[in-house]
């Protein structure tokens, strides 16, 4: 009835993914600009299009090949978020992992909500890794980021595609200088 041409957006998961059914059987074309959830485009809908960052599962194995092919990366722990994007990204890892015959070292959940994560920082620094993949939202992945430099740990940290978000610089500080995305 509002003649809406097209659709840009919405700007998550937890909105969009709910939504798919609804925007699918409208026939108007759905852009998704930002969020990651590869359930919004996988099946391929024919009027749905990811114009954005790729689907979590492309990108979790991407980050592993990145950090065990170029980097030459042995021990990996992976921090995650609690949610259907952390975990559909560490399901990913995980599973490009066992392919190249590995298992991360450390394995730890967080919530979106989370301002303090000293148990997993802590249990990650234990492990002794030499890389980190931090896959969750932009401030909990810059507090953790944050946390897990001031204990000492000095491997190499990467990010989900949140963590290219314009505000991470800022919530993580100078202390988060070399982390990738």
């Amino acid at each position: 009835s509002d003649k809406v041409f097209a659709i840009f957006g919405p700007s998550s998961s937890a909105v969009g993914v709910p939504m798919k059914t609804t925007m699918a059987n409208s026939g108007v074309p759905v852009l998704i600009p930002s969020f990651s959830s590869p359930l919004m485009t996988e099946p391929l809908v024919p009027n749905i299009f990811r114009v954005g960052t790729i689907n979590d599962r492309l990108q979790g194995r991407g980050i592993i090949n990145y950090l065990v092919e170029r980097e030459k990366l042995k021990k990996i722990a992976i921090l995650r978020q609690s949610d259907e994007y952390g975990a559909t990204g560490a399901t990913s890892m995980t599973a490009r992992l066992t392919e190249m015959k590995m298992a991360p070292v450390a394995t730890e959940v967080f919530n979106a909500a989370d301002t303090d994560f000293p148990s997993q920082v802590l249990r990650v620094r234990a492990a002794e890794p030499d890389g980190i993949v931090v896959y969750g939202y932009p401030a909990p992945s810059a507090i953790i980021t944050r946390q897990l430099r001031e204990v000492g740990v000095k491997a190499e940290i990467i990010g989900s595609s949140a963590t290219s978000n314009q505000n991470y610089p800022e919530l993580v500080g100078k202390i988060g200088a070399g982390t990738k995305f």
